[in-house]
């Protein structure tokens, strides 16, 4: 009997062996075509196709309306100058800074009830509005604002940041927020801006200046006019940020 052997070569061939070195090739032609038949029958294509891929993009977008951005005609910081004679004609001055004492209400004319303490009071900058567009694809649920001051100018023997306690945000009696300067405000947005909505939110905006001596001498070194001067070197900076 004739002896045979077999053996598997990769990719799925077959070698075989034979003393009879001239059947070789008929038989591997043979096996490979077995082969080639068996794989075609499971032979299995996998194919994905995804529909409406479309990269969508969304939009938030806060604008101010700089017409009327805080227009504020009246003074909010107030100088008193106090001189105090000796009986020889010498004297003392004294100049205080402090604030207007203005009434903290809401756009509508609305009382505001907002603790600034007793030795404070508070000085109307003007009023902001920002419009909320909001195509970002979920709702908007938090608007926040911040105060930065460029400069700090020397007012007397102290700084503008020496006698500015804090800024006020009122939007209405309920939604309100009392912020240092540099620092982003509690949520001033009173409901969420739906997606594909668009609102505006006008808010007044304070300063709360604290009740500082900031001159003091046996001369007139610096007049209350000079000091209310100073601040023009002092600009605002209303910061608006929404979020989803």
């Amino acid at each position: 009997m004739e002896e045979k052997q077999w053996r598997i070569l990769g990719g799925g061939a077959y070698e075989g062996g034979s003393k009879r070195k001239k059947l070789l090739v008929p038989i591997i032609a043979l096996m490979l075509c077995a082969v080639a038949v068996i794989g075609v029958g499971y032979a299995y294509q996998s194919s994905v196709s995804v529909q409406n891929n479309t990269v969508e993009g969304g939009s938030l977008v806060v604008e101010t309306n700089t017409a009327s951005f805080l227009i504020d005609d009246a003074p909010d910081v107030i100088f008193t100058q106090d001189k105090v004679y000796g009986k020889d004609g010498s004297y003392m001055v004294s100049i205080k800074a402090a604030g207007a004492g203005d009434n903290i209400v809401d756009p509508s004319d609305s009382a505001v009830t907002m603790d600034v303490g007793s030795n404070a009071s508070a000085s109307l900058l003007g009023s902001a509005t920002v419009t909320i567009t909001n195509n970002s694809g979920k709702d908007v649920t938090t608007l926040t604002a911040k105060v930065t001051i460029s400069g700090d100018p020397s007012i007397g023997d102290k700084k503008l940041s020496d006698i500015v306690q804090e800024f006020l945000i009122v939007v209405s009696p309920t939604v309100n927020a009392s912020v240092l300067k540099d620092t982003a405000s509690a949520n001033i947005l009173e409901t969420n801006v739906a997606d594909g909505d668009s609102r505006d939110v006008t808010c007044n905006i304070y300063v709360v200046i604290k009740d500082t001596t900031v001159v003091t001498g046996s001369s007139e070194t610096v007049s209350a006019s000079t000091l209310a001067s100073a601040l023009a070197n002092a600009k605002l900076t209303v910061e608006f940020v929404a979020r989803n």
